[in-house]
């Protein structure tokens, strides 16, 4: 864009030097008729010319730029919908599984073998370009770390017997990181419709964390550890 503009500029002065030439017979290019066409070139009016050409163009940039970049968050917001679904799907499901095994519906074996990941298009959403810098900075990082150790826990977890003490546990954890996911989630596509601010994202997730972790106390740590 810019250099259609600095090349419409170039061919406006060109056409003004050919309109001021006024003489007859073979044209020819030499210092002192640029020279005298500078001198009698109406300065204000080429300002002008310039002035309308640089605020169309800057115009049209800005307009074409605003046009892709909502696009783009267009897109995010529908693919994030997407996966939301699918996410919310397993947290359902690890929910589902956890209340039937506390009461006494299901033994942890049946479990172990129905339980399932499904977290294919949101990793295949993370891995994208213009998700990297559509998302908030901080909703990127905290989505990609859970959406991480989600999967760990799940190839984690396929790895135990299936008779392991340890099977619930690790449903439980996925459940966790599932809540974190949607909450994230449905934070990151509020940003998106511009309902908030960064400032005000990091403020959610921090409520968010404290309200659902119990913070660690590290003197009680050290008293175990003596």
């Amino acid at each position: 864009m810019i250099v259609a503009t600095v090349l419409s500029i170039i061919l406006l002065l060109i056409i003004q030097f050919l309109l001021h030439k006024n003489t007859v017979g073979r044209f020819e290019l030499k210092w002192e008729k640029i020279l005298e066409f500078i001198k009698n070139i109406e300065i204000l009016d080429l300002a002008k010319e310039l002035l309308i050409i640089f605020i169309g163009a800057f115009i049209a940039l800005y307009v074409t730029n605003y046009s892709e970049n909502l696009d783009e968050k267009e897109k995010v917001i529908k693919l994030f919908n997407i996966a939301s679904s699918e996410i919310s799907t397993e947290y359902a499901q690890t929910q589902f599984f956890l209340e039937q095994y506390d009461a006494g519906s299901m033994e942890a074996e049946e479990v172990y073998y129905n339980i399932n990941n499904y977290t294919g298009v949101l990793e295949n959403l993370m891995d994208n370009d213009i998700v990297m810098v559509t998302l908030s900075a901080e909703g990127y990082a905290r989505i990609l770390n859970d959406l991480r150790i989600l999967n760990d826990i799940y190839d984690r977890l396929m790895k135990l017997d299936s008779k392991n003490e340890n099977v619930i546990t690790y449903v439980k954890m996925m459940n966790s990181h599932c809540e974190n996911l949607l909450f994230a989630m449905e934070i990151e596509e509020k940003y998106l419709n511009g309902q908030y601010s960064e400032k005000d994202i990091h403020t959610l997730y921090s409520d968010y964390i404290s309200d659902k972790y119990i913070p660690i106390d590290e003197t009680q740590i050290e008293k175990n550890n003596n």
